[in-house]
């Protein structure tokens, strides 16, 4: 009975450890978010951050060839940026890595398919409609 005891309090004490260091705040009053609690989480979370620049560089590529005139129309640069019956387009480059990413069972239940999606849409919008009318304000 008192190993048993013991072995719930060691592993309550564990428990707790562990979600204390999940939830371990990024830092900054400017950064959400937490520090990853492992190995595995951190190498999903931050090739899911590495995609997304990647996608944001691809995205702002595809602006670049709309102003330069290297795609026709609006339709072109939306194929370029978000047709995943494209291979080429960023969004089907930025599907590759999460679709790997989510059969690889190393990312935190926060980033599911859906939640990956959202960050390439949130991303692709941002540039859209900030970013793009920033550069190109003549």
């Amino acid at each position: 009975m008192t190993k048993s005891v013991m072995f719930v309090a060691v592993l309550a004490v564990g428990l707790t450890a562990g979600v204390a260091r999940a939830q371990t705040p990024w830092g900054g009053s400017e950064d959400g978010g937490f520090l990853p609690p492992d190995k595995n989480t951190a190498s999903c979370e931050n090739a899911i951050e590495k995609a997304i620049g990647k996608a944001v560089a691809c995205i702002a590529k595809c602006h670049q060839a709309r102003a330069s005139g290297k795609l026709a129309d609006e339709n072109a640069e939306e194929t370029c940026e978000t047709a995943v019956s494209s291979p080429k387009s960023c969004k089907s480059r930025y599907n590759k890595t999460r679709n790997k990413l989510i059969t690889s069972g190393r990312c935190p239940t926060c980033l599911t398919q859906t939640a990956m999606d959202q960050l390439f849409a949130q991303s692709e919008a941002f540039i859209d409609t900030t970013t793009n009318g920033q550069v190109y304000c003549h």
